[in-house]
């Protein structure tokens, strides 16, 4: 595994996997808010993406019950009589950074704002009617295995089952996300009308593409009636991963920003940020000058959200709303959960290594 030491320095591009089984490798993220993919997955699929991979993100909810920093935006959220209009806006913000990444359109779990931003734990967005916390996890992984039987991913990331810094849609996302291979793997879709539950009916890839899958497989045909197109069969998705963040990259990082970051930004110590114990990431994803320079562009493309701090010479940085300054790490990491027992090939810097020499269609 990397160096401590190397996470914050200029890396070269390392070899990774971009084609499975004479196909382009599939990676799919699945996230519960804009900025999320970015934050934990950016690099990872700008990286791969360069490889020659195919890169996915499926965003749960619009994130409307995010902090707006600044002005300008400010009165788009529905606290204290707002707009309620900030979903809408991010969804803006989610394309631009999608496009820094080169991981293609949004793609929205039952459509964009079929299900809303749960805030945290205990607030009153919570018991909104449509907030994804109040939703049937059982049901949302129904929906999630719609897309999972479409995309038909080599490589699924979702979050750690802390849900990162415990969000409750964080934590929803990962549990409904494992539930939703398990059924992608057993049986295939049900029917038209929980394809369009799923919100695969109003995404503009699946319409582009002529309700085509994304391995080039034929799962609809545009020229037959929909209730005589076939369902999607049961994918069985090799490779599952948590994302982690390890407390010593995180304490290196913090080390390397201190005396470097904007005056109105405080420092945290490092157990008040995302972090995970150095033994639980089984991979670590360098990211080269290409890979670092999209998350950054994509980070900025969520400016009601986060603020990058990036000088001429010295330490990336950024803040979300609470001005707390974090280090934008040079690394990605993972842990493996789920993979096939005919994998031949083990390595740590390459998340799709186990399926170099693996026939999938065995």
């Amino acid at each position: 595994m990397t160096a401590v030491s190397d996470s914050l320095s200029a890396s070269r591009p390392a070899s990774l996997t971009g084609y499975v089984d004479g196909e382009k490798l599939r990676v799919l993220a699945l996230h519960a808010h804009p900025d999320d993919e970015t934050l934990y997955t950016g690099g990872t699929l700008a990286a791969y993406q360069a490889a020659g991979a195919q890169t996915a993100v499926l965003t749960c909810t619009l994130g409307e019950e995010g902090e707006v920093i600044g002005e300008t935006y400010a009165q788009l959220v529905a606290a204290g009589g707002g707009a309620d209009q900030l979903g809408g806006y991010r969804i803006h913000e989610l394309t631009q950074a999608l496009q820094a990444l080169h991981a293609g359109c949004p793609h929205f779990l039952g459509g964009a704002g079929h299900f809303r931003d749960s805030g945290m734990l205990n607030t009153p967005a919570n018991d909104h009617p449509r907030a994804f916390l109040r939703a049937d996890p059982d049901h949302v992984a129904d929906l999630i295995a719609c897309w999972i039987r479409w995309m038909r991913p080599h490589v699924v990331l979702v979050y750690d089952d802390g849900g990162t810094y415990g969000h409750p849609d964080h934590i929803r996302a990962h549990h409904c996300g494992l539930l939703a291979v398990d059924k992608a793997a057993y049986t295939g879709d049900r029917s038209i009308e929980q394809l369009h539950e799923a919100g695969l009916h109003a995404d503009p890839l699946w319409q582009a593409e002529h309700r085509c899958g994304y391995g080039g497989t034929h799962l609809y045909h545009a020229e037959e009636p929909l209730e005589k197109e076939p369902l999607a069969p049961a994918w069985d998705v090799p490779l599952v991963y948590w994302m982690m963040q390890s407390m010593s990259r995180v304490e290196a990082g913090l080390n390397t920003i201190a005396g470097a970051i904007p005056s109105q930004w405080s420092m945290p110590a490092a157990h008040d940020i995302f972090n995970t114990a150095d033994n639980e990431a089984t991979h670590t994803i360098a990211l080269d000058d290409a890979a670092y320079a999209a998350k950054i562009a994509a980070l900025r493309a969520h400016a009601t959200q986060v603020t990058v701090y990036a000088p001429t010479s010295g330490p990336v940085s950024f803040a979300m709303s609470n001005n707390i300054a974090q280090p934008l790490l040079r690394t990605e990491e993972y842990r493996l959960v789920r993979h096939p027992h005919s994998a031949s090939a083990v390595n740590s810097a390459d998340i799709a290594a186990a399926l170099a020499h693996t026939k999938l269609s065995e």
